[in-house]
């Protein structure tokens, strides 16, 4: 269950060495430090430029990266199906196993936040969670195509102000905006995701006019059925707000009958 970073460091650890030592100018101390903790990413040629300088053979370094991000997306698939089926018992054990491992930050923190979400108290996270967030999105300036910040962001946006939430929704409407569908599938269903989320927290803060970029987000995807479901669930939304509830019914219908009752159950209520 560990990232690229956590297993460098093992690597290193096991060879007595220091991250100066280790790293040997290849990048710098300060930023591979940052690597080991998983707050920072390192580019395919950095890592093999590491690897053969320390002679660690590329082969079963991939071979037990790829196990290491099985098992921490085994945890986070069953982590999301829990909250999905509102198993308040089964995030608490999954939340014990993830906070008890070698899992990267991000898992650690979308773990604290699913088990917030699931018990109602999201709001009282501390001060210290909500500054890690904001670290992992600030120190990389290009935190909109970072796919560890994209998937904190798309999981703490109930932590923010609705404010700061628009005005980071606006920096990511901002950077995709005419480009979206040029990016990789993985991006554009995180983006995708997030946008069903803002128009979630417009419906919670009563904020009606601030939906129209997120509209004008899923409508730039790429027009292939494996993102499909986004424009159904932004329908629901755009006909919800002007209380056209009799084509709310329609997609909510549609959506039951292919067995996502429960989903439905989290969009706004029909009156």
């Amino acid at each position: 269950m560990k990232n690229i970073g956590q297993i460098l460091k093992k690597e290193r650890k096991i060879r007595g060495m220091t991250q100066e030592e280790f790293v040997k100018e290849i990048i710098s101390e300060s930023y591979y430090s940052k690597v080991e903790r998983g707050l920072n990413e390192i580019s395919a040629k950095d890592l093999f430029a590491i690897l053969d300088h320390n002679n660690i053979s590329e082969e079963e370094f991939i071979s037990k990266l790829h196990d290491s991000k099985d098992s921490e997306k085994d945890l986070e698939i069953e982590l999301l199906q829990a909250f999905y089926h509102k198993d308040i018992k089964e995030i608490n054990n999954i939340f014990e196993t993830i906070s008890n491992s070698n899992c990267s930050e991000r898992l650690k923190l979308t773990a604290l936040i699913v088990q917030a979400q699931s018990q109602n108290r999201i709001k009282t996270l501390s001060k210290k969670v909500r500054s890690r967030i904001n670290i992992i999105f600030f120190e990389n300036k290009e935190w909109e195509i970072d796919i560890t910040a994209l998937q904190l962001f798309c999981n703490s946006m109930l932590l923010f102000d609705f404010e700061e939430l628009n005005d980071r929704f606006y920096q990511l409407w901002n950077f995709y905006n005419c480009k979206l569908d040029k990016y990789s599938f993985h991006i554009q269903k995180l983006i995708g995701t997030i946008c069903i989320n803002f128009l979630q927290n417009c419906y919670l803060n009563n904020k009606h006019n601030d939906v129209e970029l997120a509209y004008n987000l899923i409508n730039q995807l790429a027009p292939i059925p494996d993102l499909g479901m986004f424009q159904i669930v932004k329908n629901y939304y755009l006909f919800w707000f002007k209380k056209d509830f009799t084509q709310c019914r329609i997609i909510k219908d549609f959506l039951i009958k292919n067995k996502l009752k429960l989903f439905t159950n989290n969009l706004p209520p029909l009156n």
